[in-house]
C-alpha cells in the first residue's frame, strides 16, 4: 500500500521528462535557390538610430555576388557575400565610408550563423561566433536596411536560405526587429508593427520544408535534403 502511491508519485514526473526530451526539435527552412528571385522586403525601412547589429544564419553554394541584408543603395548599408566572403558596405547616404571584407570562404552549403555590427567607431563581421573582420572608421553613417536576401534595385539575390534574422537596434532598442523567415504556407510575418514580405517565393515543399534537428545538433535532416550546421565558437 506504501510502495504503489510512492511509485505513482516518483513515475509521473519522470514519464513527463522522458516523453519531453523525446520530442523533435523540428525548423522550417525557405531555399531562395529554385525560386525566380525570390527575397523578403520590409514594409518599413528599418533606419538604425546610431549603433547597430545585423545577425541571422545562412547557406549557400553559389559563387555569385549576393544581398543578405541591404537597402538600394550601397551608399546605405549592405551586407553581402562577395568572392565567397562576407563583406560589409556602410555609407553616408551619397557614398560609401565603411567597406571591408572576411577572409573565410563559406559558398560551402553549411549553415552559418553571421553578425555584423557597428558600435561606437568599431565595425566587426563575425561568422559562427568568431571574429572574421573589422574596420575601424569615425565618419557618420546612414544604416538602412530594406530588403533581405536582395539588392533593393532589384539585383543580388540570394541563392540559398536566410534565416533567424535579428535588426537590433543598440542605440534605441524599441526599434529592433526579428524576422525568423520560416513560414511554411503564409506570405508573411510580422514583428514590432512591421511586415516583411515573401516575394516570388514558392509555397512548395521544394522551397519551403521541415527539417529535424539531428545527430548531436550537427544537422538539420528532412526528406528532401540534409544540412550541415556549423560549430560555433
Amino acid at each position: 500500500m506504501i510502495v504503489r502511491p510512492l511509485f505513482r508519485s516518483l513515475s509521473r514526473p519522470l514519464f513527463r521528462a522522458l516523453s519531453g526530451a523525446a520530442s523533435a526539435i523540428t525548423k522550417v527552412l525557405i531555399d531562395l535557390s529554385p525560386t525566380s528571385n525570390g527575397f523578403y522586403s520590409l514594409g518599413t525601412p528599418q533606419v538604425f538610430a546610431g549603433d547597430f547589429k545585423v545577425k541571422g544564419k545562412f547557406a549557400t553554394t553559389s559563387t555569385n555576388q549576393q544581398d543578405i541584408v541591404g537597402d538600394s543603395t550601397s551608399a546605405n548599408l549592405r551586407l553581402i557575400i562577395n568572392g565567397n566572403r562576407l563583406q560589409m558596405l556602410v555609407g553616408n547616404g551619397s557614398g560609401l565610408v565603411v567597406n571591408f571584407l572576411g577572409s573565410t570562404l563559406i559558398n560551402d552549403g553549411v549553415l552559418h550563423s553571421f553578425e555584423f555590427s557597428k558600435i561606437g567607431d568599431d565595425y566587426k563581421i563575425l561568422l559562427d561566433g568568431s571574429l572574421e573582420a573589422s574596420n575601424t572608421n569615425t565618419a557618420a553613417v546612414s544604416p538602412i536596411a530594406t530588403h533581405i536576401g536582395q539588392r533593393g534595385t532589384g539585383a543580388s539575390f540570394f541563392k540559398g536560405i536566410i534565416a533567424d534574422v535579428e535588426l537590433i537596434d543598440i542605440t534605441t532598442p524599441a526599434n529592433s526587429l526579428e524576422f525568423k523567415l520560416n513560414e511554411l504556407t503564409a506570405n508573411s510575418e510580422t514583428n514590432n508593427g512591421v511586415t516583411l514580405t515573401y516575394q516570388n517565393i514558392g509555397a512548395g515543399t521544394s522551397v519551403r520544408n521541415t527539417y529535424v534537428l539531428s545527430n548531436g545538433e550537427t544537422q538539420y535532416i528532412s526528406d528532401l535534403r540534409t544540412i550541415d550546421i556549423a560549430a560555433q565558437a
